[in-house]
């Protein structure tokens, strides 16, 4: 018995659950009262502000990184995915490729 529960990966016989399931971003303008420093400009969207990079797990829940506008989307990716690995020790199910450490 001790074999089989090793051969499926612990003690039960569902294989582990991948946690993470999407990851989105989207460049936002900012207020004019917002200070300079957390400012970027998206190139491609020609947008001054930030950009909200979005994890979302499977239970719905969400974690957000936000970052100057002038941060490509997979340098957030990556950095999101990074701090989803330390703080709360989730995998990358399904995304961009780019996404992956």
């Amino acid at each position: 018995m001790t074999g089989w529960r090793a051969a499926r990966g612990g003690l039960g016989i569902r294989p582990p659950v991948h946690d993470l399931r999407e990851i989105v971003d989207q460049s936002v303008k900012t207020s004019s009262n917002v200070a300079e420093s957390g400012h970027g400009v998206d190139a491609a969207k020609k947008i001054k502000g930030r950009k909200r990079h979005v994890a979302v797990d499977t239970l719905g829940l969400l974690l957000v990184l936000v970052t100057a506008a002038s941060v490509h989307d997979t340098a957030g990716g990556r950095d999101l995915v990074r701090q989803l690995a330390a703080d709360r020790g989730r995998e990358l199910a399904c995304g961009q490729a780019e996404y992956l450490p």
